[in-house]
């Protein structure tokens, strides 16, 4: 696929033998930096020797086609390379995207394929960062299985969707920062001085952001929750990725409130509710063994290597 600037004939080149260029269409989505308009698309459709129709696009490619073109310079994202070892043959693009079928991934799942005639390296390109996330989280298990199609693959990550700006809605404005970093960290490394979210007229509104990394356990990220509790204090945070489930088993098909799951809210243990409970988990910390007044991690700015004001 080629892009041209925006409003503009989008330097089309001629067409080669066996492909035919089509419009794909233009983007509409300004760019979130500029606020222009980004740049227009050209796209390519091979014609194989097994019925391909150019001019009728599946709908999994008539969807692709359709999401804008990233703007010039863009990081790529969402991306794994798969790598096949050894001398043996190379499987060509169509057996790839069977074998990531298998796996549970859909035809609209994929963003891209980027495999080069002769090449070793297929680079799958996920729609979403949670895509990514489920293909991480399954790929041993597929590759482990006897006689697996992926035997003498390896995984490289291409790009790291780690590093979120992450936004906390307090509803307090006495919670301490310092708390909020100690449960942050949990979760990842702090990479910058949290900064106070002011209003329109320079308000504090009692909200910060931040940017974290995302911790990662066999290359896959491990997510915040969308609210947490800093002792009586619930608070809401969200990013650009972030996965919504339900706060008791994890599954992103329901939210708590349809939850079957007993999960102690004490203890944070499955399986018996707070009033059969005889632990306490520390919900700044994670520990057992004390609630958060007792915490010593508790407001104690010394701990988060930065300073506030």
């Amino acid at each position: 696929v080629g892009c041209g600037g925006a409003g503009g004939g989008g330097g089309r080149p001629p067409a080669g033998r066996g492909l035919r260029w089509i419009p794909l269409g233009w983007s509409r989505s300004p760019d979130p930096a500029t606020g222009r308009a980004l740049s227009g698309c050209w796209g390519t459709i091979q014609c194989l020797s097994m019925g391909a129709t150019p001019s009728e696009p599946s709908v999994a490619g008539a969807h692709r086609a359709s999401l804008p073109c990233p703007p010039p310079g863009a990081r790529r994202r969402n991306v794994v390379r798969l790598v096949k070892g050894g001398e043996g043959p190379i499987p060509d693009r169509r057996a790839v995207v069977a074998w990531l079928k298998d796996m549970g991934f859909l035809l609209v799942d994929l963003y891209a394929l980027i495999h080069l005639g002769g090449a070793r390296e297929f680079d799958v390109s996920f729609l979403t960062p949670q895509l990514l996330d489920r293909f991480w989280a399954g790929w041993d298990a597929a590759r482990m299985v006897k006689d697996s199609v992926w035997e003498g693959f390896s995984v490289v990550p291409v790009s790291r969707q780690g590093v979120k700006r992450v936004t906390f809605l307090t509803g307090n404005e006495s919670i301490p920062i310092a708390d909020i970093l100690v449960w942050a960290r949990r979760y990842g490394e702090v990479k910058t001085t949290p900064q106070k979210i002011l209003d329109e007229d320079g308000i504090w509104t009692g909200d910060w952001t931040l940017t974290l990394q995302l911790r990662e356990i066999r290359g896959v990220a491990q997510h915040l929750p969308t609210s947490f509790f800093i002792g009586a204090d619930r608070v809401t945070c969200f990013y650009a990725g972030q996965p919504r489930v339900c706060f008791k088993c994890g599954s992103p098909r329901h939210f708590s409130n349809a939850c079957e799951v007993l999960r102690c809210t004490l203890c944070g243990a499955v399986g018996h509710l707070r009033d059969r409970c005889g632990h306490i988990r520390c919900n700044l910390c994670g520990e057992l063994g004390h609630a958060y007044r007792s915490c010593p991690y508790a407001h104690v700015p010394g701990l988060t290597g930065f300073t506030f004001h």
